[in-house]
């Protein structure tokens, strides 16, 4: 659930927000207090947080990638999965 995205950051203190889906049930959350980072903190922190992004956008293009072509692959029978080896878990 991505409550940055549901609740925005253009909430103020002391408001609700509007209707959050959260699986099978719904929540309103109430903004008691905000706490913007320093310049300092966000300076200090700006090349750290570019390169974790970059490398969770870099891992999850990785993951469409090979997904597509294992599934493309699948389809035209290009790869088999061997019953025995699949996870109890997972079914892979």
């Amino acid at each position: 659930m991505a409550f940055s995205t549901q609740l925005g950051f253009d909430m103020t203190p002391r408001t609700f927000s509007g209707p959050i889906n959260a699986g099978r049930t719904g929540v309103v959350a109430k903004l008691v207090d905000k706490q913007q980072p320093s310049d300092a903190d966000v300076t200090k922190n700006l090349d750290q947080m570019k390169d974790q992004l970059l490398d969770q956008k870099r891992q999850e293009a990785f993951q469409v990638f090979a997904s597509n072509v294992f599934n493309e692959y699948k389809k035209k029978n290009l790869v088999r999965l061997n019953a025995k080896s699949q996870s109890p878990l997972t079914g892979e």
